[in-house]
């Protein structure tokens, strides 16, 4: 029977998978990123982990948002328009790693406000 290899320093660090399911990325995004440095992480026995403390920093940065897409749909708007309405400062959020996040919180008010009218 073959063991998984999991490090001695194991609470230090987060699987490529663990990474991506914090993050809400697919793994090849994670995998790619942790290789090209865009997220910390070490390589420890030819495999790449991600530092957890850092990438659950970064998770909790992003809790509270959603993408672009996500906000299309809440909103039931194309995706061009939420684009527009973070531009015009109708609706806030956070760049993250080349992608715009929009606050949950923006979306909400942005609905209610529609609601009204």
């Amino acid at each position: 029977m073959v063991e998984e290899y999991k490090p001695e320093i194991q609470g230090e660090y987060l699987s490529t998978q663990e990474t991506a399911t914090l993050l809400g990325i697919d793994y090849s995004t994670a995998r790619r990123w942790l290789l090209a440095g865009k997220l910390p992480g070490d390589r420890i026995a030819n495999r790449i982990f991600g530092r957890k403390a850092e990438i659950e920093c970064m998770a909790n940065e992003l809790k509270g948002t959603m993408s672009i897409a996500e906000t299309a749909k809440r909103i039931e708007r194309a995706e061009r328009t939420v684009n527009h309405l973070l531009l015009e400062g109708i609706l806030k959020g956070i760049k993250w790693m080349r992608r715009w996040y929009v606050l949950e919180t923006s979306v909400e008010e942005y609905l209610a406000e529609r609601s009204k009218t």
